[in-house]
C-alpha cells in the first residue's frame, strides 16, 4: 500500500500531543502543576500545528481541502475545530496561571485543556474511520488510537514527576547547605532550632506536596494517594496492551491477505480474476487488495502493535521497582519513545 506520509505525521502529532496536553493537565489537576511549564504545553500545542501544516504541504489538491472545509460536519473540519480548541486552550491555561496569585492555573483551565486533549485525540482518529478506508473503518481503530494518546500522556507525566523529584532534591540541598552556613534561611529560624515555617517560598510547599503526594509523609492519607498513584499507570498501560492486542487481532481476522475474509476481498468486495480483465473486474481487485494487508506491511503492523504493547507496560512494571530518580526518567522517556514508534510503524502500515 503507498504510505501517505502527511496522514502518518498529522496522526502521530495529534496522539502525542494530545496525550502531552492530558497529562499535563492532570498533573495540574492532582496538584502538580508546578511540575508543569509553559514550555511543555507550548510543545503540545504546536505538535498539531506542525502536522496540519504537513498536510496542507502535501495535499495535491488544495481545492478539495478547501472544499471539505466548506461542510461543517466533514471528519477534515472536525480535525480543524480540535486543532484550534487545543490552541486556544493551552493559551487559556497559560494567562490563567500567569494571573494566578499561587502560580497556579485553576481547575477549570485544566479541564478545559483535558477536553481539549481528548477530543483533538478522537478527532484524528475518526477522519479514518470511513468505508474507504477499510484497514481503518473500526471502532477498534479509535480505541487504538485513544490508548496510543493514554500511553504517551502516562510517559510524559512519569518523566515530569521524575525531572521534578530532581528539582525538588536540588532546592533541598541549597536550602540545608545554606542553613548550614548561617546564611538567609537560617537567620529566620527560631531559637528552638525547629525548621522555619517557611523555607524557600513556594516551590518548597511545592516540594513538600510532592513528597505528601509520593507518601514520605508516612501519614495513611499520604500512602493511600501514592497508592492510588501508582494503580493510574499501571492500569493504562494495561488498557494501553488490551486496545492493542484487540485492534491486532480485529486486523488478523478480517484484512490480512489469506484470511477467509481477506482471500475473498476483505468488505464483500470481490477478489481480482485475470480471466475476466474487464474495467469494474479491475476495479473490484484493486478494492480488494486496498482493504487486506500485504507484504510488508504485515509486518509493520503486527510490529508495532506488539512495541506499543509490551514495551510500555514493561517500562511501567519496571520503573515500580526503581528507586533512582534518573532510572524512572530513563523508563518514561524509553516508554513515550517506544509508543511513538510502534504507532508509526502502524499508520504507515494502515494509512495510505
Amino acid at each position: 500500500m503507498a504510505t501517505s506520509w502527511t496522514l502518518v505525521m498529522f496522526f502521530l502529532c495529534a496522539e502525542l500531543s494530545a496525550g502531552t496536553l492530558c497529562a499535563c493537565a492532570a498533573l495540574a489537576l492532582r496538584g502538580g502543576g508546578r511540575l508543569v511549564g509553559a514550555p511543555v504545553m507550548a510543545v503540545g500545542a504546536a505538535l498539531p500545528l506542525a502536522g496540519t501544516a504537513a498536510l496542507v504541504a502535501g495535499t495535491a489538491h488544495p481545492e478539495r481541502m478547501l472544499g471539505a472545509l466548506a461542510h461543517a460536519a466533514s471528519p477534515l473540519t472536525l480535525q480543524l475545530y480540535a486543532v484550534i480548541a487545543a490552541l486556544v486552550a493551552v493559551v487559556v491555561w497559560l494567562v490563567a496561571r500567569g494571573r494566578s496569585a499561587r502560580g497556579e492555573a485553576p481547575a477549570w483551565a485544566s479541564v478545559l485543556v483535558l477536553l481539549a486533549g481528548a477530543f483533538l485525540a478522537l478527532s484524528a482518529a475518526a477522519r479514518h474511520v470511513l468505508p474507504s478506508e477499510p484497514l481503518t473503518d473500526s471502532a477498534l481503530w479509535v480505541l487504538f488510537a485513544a490508548a496510543v494518546a493514554l500511553a504517551c500522556g502516562v510517559a510524559v507525566a512519569s518523566a515530569l514527576r521524575a525531572a521534578g523529584e530532581g528539582e525538588s532534591a536540588g532546592v533541598a540541598a541549597a536550602g540545608g547547605a545554606s542553613e548550614d552556613e548561617g546564611g538567609p534561611a537560617a537567620e529566620g529560624a527560631p531559637a528552638d532550632g525547629s525548621s522555619p515555617a517557611v523555607v524557600g517560598g513556594p516551590a518548597v510547599e511545592g516540594i513538600a506536596g510532592e513528597r505528601r503526594a509520593s507518601g514520605e509523609g508516612g501519614t495513611s492519607a499520604s500512602r493511600s494517594a501514592a497508592a492510588t498513584a501508582s494503580r493510574v499507570p499501571l492500569s493504562a498501560g494495561a488498557a494501553n496492551a488490551l486496545a492493542c492486542v484487540a485492534y491486532g487481532a480485529w486486523l488478523a481476522e478480517t484484512h490480512v491477505a489469506g484470511s477467509a475474509s481477506g482471500a475473498s476481498g476483505a468488505g464483500g468486495v470481490a477478489a481480482y480474476d485475470p480471466t475476466r480483465p474487464t474495467a469494474a473486474a479491475r476495479a473490484a481487485g484493486q478494492a480488494a487488495r486496498s482493504s487486506a494487508l500485504v507484504g510488508a506491511d504485515v509486518a509493520l503492523a503486527f510490529a508495532g502493535l506488539a512495541l506499543c504493547a509490551a514495551v510500555p507496560l514493561a517500562c511501567v512494571l519496571a520503573s515500580r521497582r526503581l528507586a533512582g530518580r534518573g532510572q524512572r526518567l530513563a523508563c518514561a522517556l524509553v516508554s513515550l519513545a517506544a509508543e511513538v514508534a510502534g504507532a508509526a510503524l502502524v499508520a504507515v502500515a494502515v494509512l495510505g
